[in-house]
């Protein structure tokens, strides 16, 4: 029997594109720091049925005017902890606490460290749009401008 010839040259970019993979796959949810991610879908369901929900976009400014979920709010992942100061100085942020948040960036890195920093502010009821915006535009759910 001939014995199987396997190039080391192949095997490691293999294997070190394996680990790229997963890592990318898998770095935004720990990033989030135990926060859930949620389908898009399902985010639209309860959006659609009236649900009591606020909807955070994270990205830029620019990014946000080019399209986003109807009713989300835009609070920019670079003013973001300045933002929930604010809250927390104006009273206003235990009002929101209880608030079903989800968070939302172009794919969903972004939101998954926005999900890190409200869930640092005392926020229970957080989840990250899984895939963000790309993917809601993906499912064909709707965006206003």
């Amino acid at each position: 029997m001939d014995k199987l010839n396997i190039s080391w040259e192949l095997l490691i970019p293999v294997a070190v594109g394996m680990v790229a993979l997963l890592v990318i796959r898998v770095l935004p949810r720990m990033m989030g720091g135990g926060v859930p991610f949620v389908e898009p879908a399902l985010v639209e369901s309860w959006r659609n049925g009236g649900d009591d929900l606020l909807i955070i976009d994270v990205r830029n400014p620019d990014e946000y005017a080019g399209g986003h979920v109807p009713g989300a709010l835009s609070m920019p992942i670079v003013d973001l902890q300045t933002r929930l100061l604010h809250l927390r100085a104006s009273g206003e942020l235990d009002d929101l606490r209880n608030t079903p948040v989800y968070l939302i960036c172009a794919s969903d890195a972004r939101a998954a460290a926005g999900a890190r920093m409200f869930k640092k502010a005392g926020f229970q009821r957080l989840a990250v749009i899984a895939g963000g915006l790309k993917r809601w535009q993906r499912e064909g759910l709707p965006v206003e401008t």
